[in-house]
């Protein structure tokens, strides 16, 4: 990832930035260079990602260990990749998403 940049190390131009940038703005410069096009990540709220692991769990104690949960059991045992898919994209949306 050594670049160079009108006779600057790619390297060097990001040790001057980190002396006076925050580390999320260090992280922006890596990936993008480019502040309005840059992709900011929020973690989820406590709810959503309970949400996630409760599903994933149950996924986890139908397969493994043959637990039968009344009512949603017999539906969710027959679709456990999509359970496990489907607390991935909550989590996902509580990271990408403000406020989810």
């Amino acid at each position: 990832m050594v670049e160079n940049h009108g006779g600057v190390l790619a390297s060097n131009r990001l040790l001057s930035i980190a002396s006076t940038k925050t580390a999320k703005e260090i992280a922006v410069f890596q990936c993008t260079n480019d502040e309005e096009n840059a992709m900011f990540l929020s973690a989820p709220k406590v709810v959503t990602w309970m949400v996630a692991t409760l599903l994933v769990l149950a996924a986890i104690a139908i397969k493994y260990l043959g637990v039968v949960i009344p009512e949603v059991g017999p539906m969710l045992s027959s679709h456990l990749f999509e359970v496990v898919l489907a607390a991935f994209a909550i989590l996902w949306a509580g990271n990408v998403l403000r406020g989810f």
